[in-house]
């Protein structure tokens, strides 16, 4: 325990030291401020515009922005927000092969896995609470402007998505127990994201894909229940579970 600690703590302090954190911190805030902003600001611009826009043929008519419309935003910018967030962190689990930094501390006593537990614990806490605070920020923004009556499901909606960040996190940590550096490692998430997308397509298969878990508006409408959602829940833990376990095993029989 005192060398997770100890390694969790270095990790931490390293990714303030590189500013990643500050990055990350800084996209999140961003992206939860752009949710309201665009929504109020869109009509206003329609509006002063709408001269320039009538002489060209374009008629346009009133628009009434809701809180739907700020969820709808919300889901978008989510997925950006984890996008560039596994970009940011991609070389986390592979800096220490590549900087030769790993034989010292395993020549003192710290066991493989216990680096891949600290630094797959310290990124489920960035991401945690990074994007919590991007949902929190966006629900009171929501909340203070606009009626929330007529959303449905929409902490439950949250917490998929936050699922979906871990999955990533452990398919991360996966790829790096066997791939050499940041750029292969995320190439390799990639692959897997437009094999799941197009796997999407079929819908016999969908309910159950990691990737159905992105299909949140269809909770915010109340189209779906959230018991739909339970077998992709399911099986995204099962993944994340042997992806992790995948990592630990090939990490600890890895070639330094």
């Amino acid at each position: 325990m005192n060398h997770f600690l100890t390694f969790a703590s270095k990790e931490w302090t390293e990714h303030l030291r590189t500013k990643h954190a500050l990055i990350a911190a800084v996209i999140f805030v961003l992206l939860a401020i752009a949710n309201p902003a665009v929504a109020l600001l869109t009509p206003v611009i329609l509006k002063e515009n709408a001269e320039a826009l009538a002489s060209s043929g374009i008629t346009v008519s009133e628009i009434e922005i809701t809180a739907m419309d700020l969820w709808l935003q919300f889901i978008n910018n989510t997925s950006t927000a984890l996008a560039a967030f596994l970009i940011i962190f991609s070389g986390t689990f592979t800096k220490e092969y590549q900087n030769g930094t790993l034989m010292p501390l395993l020549t003192k006593g710290l066991r493989r896995t216990t680096i891949v537990h600290a630094k797959s614990a310290v990124l489920v806490l960035l991401w945690s609470v990074g994007f919590w605070c991007y949902f929190g920020i966006t629900y009171g923004y929501t909340t203070y402007y606009w009626d929330q009556f007529v959303i449905h499901s929409v902490f439950f909606v949250g917490g998929c998505w936050w699922l979906l960040g871990i999955f990533w996190i452990c398919l991360l940590a996966f790829f790096s127990s066997f791939l050499k550096n940041a750029v292969q490692v995320i190439a390799a998430a990639a692959g897997v994201y437009m094999i799941l997308s197009t796997i999407r397509m079929l819908k016999t298969i969908q309910p159950y894909l990691p990737m159905h878990l992105e299909d949140s508006h269809m909770l915010l409408t109340g189209e779906s229940g959230c018991a739909s959602y339970l077998p992709a829940i399911i099986v995204t833990i099962a993944a994340l579970i042997l992806f992790y376990l995948c990592s630990l095993i090939l990490t600890k029989n890895k070639q330094l």
